[in-house]
């Protein structure tokens, strides 16, 4: 609390990776009835997988990873055993939720490729977490494009910070 007096910036809101992506993803609001997104973000340190159902978070687990310690082809194998493993929890956990898309973000060069090679290693639809549509531009200055390319990995930002603004109707 002295730090932030100190430096005369107010806290508005801690919170973790899970609940940033989670509020997020209630935000944009592409939730079906009755299914369920896992969402497999990429962090500095580790890998976060969450199991969400209409703007509610079931799961979520943590995965430790150092991305430099190995290379490509065995970081690749061992996050889809990863999340094979945290499905299979989930599953188990959970019988009665249909898990109907593999959404990725965050922090690694590896989502393109996750996102072409996944789907068939998971038996489920996989995607990059897209909200970019969802954002006003109005009030953005610079190239668009380059921003655009970075915002997989202000994913777990932006969804601290968004909040819906009321309709003015």
């Amino acid at each position: 609390q002295e730090f932030f007096a100190n430096t005369r910036l107010k806290v508005q809101r801690v919170t973790s990776i899970g609940e940033s992506l989670l509020n997020l993803t209630h935000n944009v609001g592409f939730w079906k009835k009755e299914v369920v997104k896992n969402i497999v973000h990429f962090g500095p340190a580790s890998v976060h997988v969450l199991f969400v159902q209409q703007g509610t978070l079931l799961l979520c687990r943590d995965i430790p990873l150092r991305y430099g310690d190995v290379d490509q082809d065995q970081l690749y194998e061992r996050l889809i055993t990863e999340i094979k493993r945290s499905t299979l929890f989930f599953r188990q956990n959970f019988p009665q939720g249909e898990i109907n898309e593999v959404l990725l973000s965050g922090e690694s060069d590896m989502i393109g490729n996750l996102v072409s090679r996944a789907g068939d290693d998971l038996g489920i639809e996989t995607n990059a977490l897209r909200f970019d549509d969802n954002l006003d531009r109005s009030a953005f200055r610079g190239d668009w494009d380059e921003f655009r390319f970075h915002i997989p990995t202000l994913s777990a930002a932006f969804g601290a910070a968004w909040h819906k603004t009321p309709d003015a109707g």
